[in-house]
């Protein structure tokens, strides 16, 4: 996780955490490092959200499925963006 703390120190939540504390949060809060390949869902809507996530590196778009089945795009989550 050390080597993506200049990313999530851009994130919101960490700004100002310097690299032993942050290093110490992490720990704490259990966080872990997942890869989702493209095309797969991080989370489905009306689902349970247990945890949150942080983007370290590519994009996942915020997508509704309506009625009849249209998706629309209702936002964009980049790099060091909080989502969940």
């Amino acid at each position: 996780m050390q080597n993506n703390f200049e990313i999530m120190r851009n994130c919101p939540l960490f700004q100002g955490i310097d690299d032993e504390s942050l290093s110490r949060m992490l720990t704490c809060l259990g966080a872990k490092r997942e890869k989702f390949e493209k095309r797969n869902d991080i989370l489905s809507e009306g689902g349970r959200a247990k945890d949150i996530g942080i983007m370290i590196s590519g994009e996942a778009q915020e997508v509704r499925l309506d009625y009849l089945g249209n998706r629309s795009i209702i936002s964009e989550i980049s790099s060091s963006e909080v989502f969940g």
